[in-house]
């Protein structure tokens, strides 16, 4: 499984929303500034099954893209919902994102929270996925 492509499908998509956030990655400095709203964004594969029988059959690989939005505390949810509601809106259920020939597909998604955590009320959005890839034998 090509995980590299994979994620890059999930972040190209991510980019063509301009949601005008700003956005830590995994593995970045996250460093974020007091009191300004942003995101984080983390990629987390799970299960790699057989997605049909033979040698020449298919493999399936799944997962989550999870985006946090970070808001300081004490002022409303309104704009908060707002932007979950885009992200999630931009990520429905069906829609397909191809990154060096490698097509990821959108399985569904889902808002929970918000929640008070460490001085930023925080909304999780978890964006399902999976791609399939040729197996070799």
């Amino acid at each position: 499984m090509k995980l590299a492509d994979i994620y890059g499908a999930l972040v190209t998509r991510y980019l063509s929303g301009n949601f005008g956030i700003t956005t830590f990655y995994p593995n970045k400095d996250e460093t974020p500034t007091a009191g300004q709203h942003h995101a984080r964004i983390w990629f987390l594969p799970a299960e790699n099954d057989a997605a049909s029988l033979g040698g020449t059959g298919f493999d399936r690989q799944s997962g989550i893209l999870q985006i946090d939005l970070m808001y300081p505390t004490n002022i409303g949810l309104g704009d908060m919902l707002g932007q979950a509601d885009l992200i999630a809106t931009h990520f429905q259920r069906g829609h397909s994102e191809t990154y060096n020939s490698f097509t990821v597909r959108i399985d569904g998604t889902s808002v929970s929270g918000p929640r008070n955590e460490d001085g930023w009320l925080r909304t999780i959005i978890s964006i399902g996925w999976y791609a399939h890839e040729a197996r070799s034998v």
